[in-house]
């Protein structure tokens, strides 16, 4: 409480006690009453600001024994990239980097914008073909695709196609190479409103090469839990947890087809094939033709929007780096700079043995030979009091006990307690009301092991991200490789938007999550739940949600209505307008699948919004 509240509460008090009119109050007192009063209500104040420090510190260290700094900490934007690789069957590297120079407006000064390298790096080692998708035929069109994304009409083509058939060319890039294996298709839709309806097809598609059934897995062509993420010499699971939860996000739009599929010449295809010679013939290297079988309720203005590809993977915007430090044998210590970024994960500690030390939180002082340990705690701040608040604390300090430092010599405290007065006065100008978030960087302490003698060089390698600085990367943006793996005469280029960057949550959204965890408990099964979830989610863009019971026609032809579950969002339009509309479709889709995959409800959800 502010000290003018506490005074003014004081008097209104004193005033009722001793029978004087609220009026008047203050002036009807005697001066040393109003000086004592004073005196009391800055005293109060004080004690106040001490129970407030009080409490927030044992909030704050009982919600780190709950909820690890893992769970709230920040969060990488992700997407979906392109690249071509040098050899058939490379398989991507989670320490791979490829980078963009995003340009962020500058607020201070419009004209000379900041330029910031936004590094990504692969979610999963998945294998890429020597192969592009270069024709794509439905209906009556047959399409050429360059560049990744784009696509032209061919002339002179005039076949029409069955209803729900799609024929895929695939060009063979690597003249040594005329046979694929586990080619791995990307499946996408641009209008989110047709995304159901486009998983509803997926779920019912066959493949075909020639007149042999090809067999179709959905998912990736490496298994899931084939990733190199989790070190067993680290304790972090942080970064294990969002790569996890970034591969299951994008699993429903990959597709494997798990057959060889072998070159041969268009004359040894069926009769249907006969439609793509001349764009065969004209085309100097091998194409290999599959079908796509879908129920004929498939309609060529929905595939209009369908984005077919191969050679796409997931990735999340992480950049590595490296210290290389000479330590003795004692205990040393390392920060961990992230310079402008923000701390995500230790990847390893290695010696000059090539021995990968252990990596363990913070828990004691007794540090293990052999170990590293790394130190997070005071990198946070879970307090409601704005910056200046703390701020005109110290100043009042200053002001009231800088009698405190007559020792040190009058004229020599006078002038410089007056120095940092202003010098806080001009901070408290600056910063204005802003909440003060602080981004200390982590450290490493360090425990050479026995036989390590001497001063020895160690390697510490370790993430950080840009959060939210990484976001909306718009589509079809072309990234630069760090490593020598990809093929640098073809574009790598982002084929969706980067979305879902969180830089260290707020206060309030810190609340929300403790209020969703500890209802939930990881289930989502009634009501409050799905309410709790969705606060969680969505935070500030949300004032309100409401939930109904509704029905809805199905897709399938054969099928009639069925019970859902809605839910109404009541939209906070000045919350939602700072956010890019990828990141709005980003937060409501993912808000999907997390409900399907975590509820143990019966019915399907829809989501709605409402004014």
């Amino acid at each position: 409480m502010k000290r003018d509240q506490i005074k003014d509460r004081i008097l209104k008090r004193a005033a009722r006690a001793w029978g004087s009119s609220s009026i008047e109050m203050e002036s009807s007192f005697d001066p040393m009453v109003s000086l004592m009063i004073s005196a009391l209500s800055h005293e109060l104040e004080k004690i106040s600001e001490e129970l407030q420090d009080l409490n927030t510190g044992v909030v704050e260290r009982i919600l780190e024994i709950m909820f690890p700094e893992a769970s709230i900490g920040a969060r990488p934007a992700q997407a979906i990239l392109h690249a071509s690789p040098l050899e058939n069957n490379t398989k991507v590297s989670l320490l791979n980097q490829l980078t963009i120079d995003k340009r962020i407006p500058n607020i201070y000064n419009p004209l000379e914008p900041i330029f910031k390298e936004i590094a990504f790096s692969p979610t999963l080692e998945v294998k890429l073909a020597s192969c592009e998708i270069k024709y794509i035929a439905y209906g009556s069109n047959l399409y050429e695709v360059s560049n990744v994304l784009e696509k032209k009409a061919v002339e002179d083509y005039h076949h029409s196609l069955p209803s729900g058939e799609v024929f895929l060319g695939i060009e063979l890039s690597n003249p040594n190479v005329l046979e694929l294996e586990d080619l791995m298709l990307y499946i996408d839709i641009k209008d989110i409103q047709q995304k159901e309806m486009l998983e509803y097809y997926l779920k019912n598609m066959k493949c075909f090469y020639d007149d042999t059934q090809v067999k179709i897995k959905a998912g990736y062509n490496v298994p899931l839990n084939n990733n190199d993420a989790v070190n067993l010499n680290k304790s972090s699971v942080h970064l294990s947890e969002i790569i996890k939860e970034v591969n299951e996000y994008y699993f429903d739009n990959f597709y494997t087809l798990k057959e060889k599929l072998k070159h041969k010449n268009l004359k040894k295809y069926n009769l249907n094939h006969e439609c793509f010679a001349q764009v065969n013939n004209t085309n100097d290297k091998p194409i290999i033709w599959i079908k796509m079988v879908f129920p004929e309720s498939l309609v060529p203005q929905v595939l209009d929007n369908v984005i077919f590809q191969v050679n796409c993977f997931p990735v999340i915007n992480k950049r590595l780096h490296t210290i290389n430090k000479v330590l003795k044998n004692t205990l040393s210590y390392l920060v961990l700079n992230t310079e402008k970024s923000i701390y995500l994960d230790i990847e390893n500690v290695i010696d000059p043995f090539n021995n990968y030390y252990e990596i363990k939180d913070f828990i004691d002082s007794v540090i293990e030979d052999g170990t590293a340990v790394l130190r997070t705690a005071g990198t946070s701040k879970f307090d409601t009091r704005s910056a200046t608040e703390l701020i005109q604390k110290v100043l009042d300090l200053l002001k009231d006990e800088g009698s405190s430092f007559s020792y040190i010599g009058k004229d020599f405290a006078s002038k410089s307690l007056g120095e940092i007065s202003q010098l806080l006065l001009s901070v408290q100008q600056q910063a204005g009301e802003s909440n003060s978030v602080k981004n200390n960087d982590p450290h490493l302490i360090i425990k050479p092991r026995v036989d390590v003698a001497g001063d020895q060089s160690f390697d510490v390698n370790y993430w950080s991200t840009a959060a939210e600085d990484g976001n909306n990367i718009k589509t079809g943006t072309i990234l630069e490789p760090k490593d020598k793996l990809f093929d640098s005469n073809k574009s790598i280029v982002l084929i969706t938007t980067s979305v879902g960057g969180l830089s260290k949550q707020s206060d309030q959204d810190r609340i929300f999550f403790y209020r969703n965890a500890l209802l939930t408990r990881g289930r989502i099964v009634t009501i409050a739940d799905i309410k709790a979830f969705s606060f969680n989610h969505f935070k500030a863009c949300i004032s309100g949600v409401r939930i109904e019971k509704g029905t809805r026609k199905e897709i399938s032809l054969k099928e009639g209505f069925s019970r859902t579950v809605d839910i109404y969002l009541k939209i906070n339009k000045s919350e939602k307008e700072k956010l890019p509309v990828s990141e709005w479709g980003y937060l409501c889709e993912s808000f999907m699948k997390y409900l399907k995959s975590k509820s143990s409800g019966v019915f399907p959800y829809r989501l709605f919004e409402e004014s």
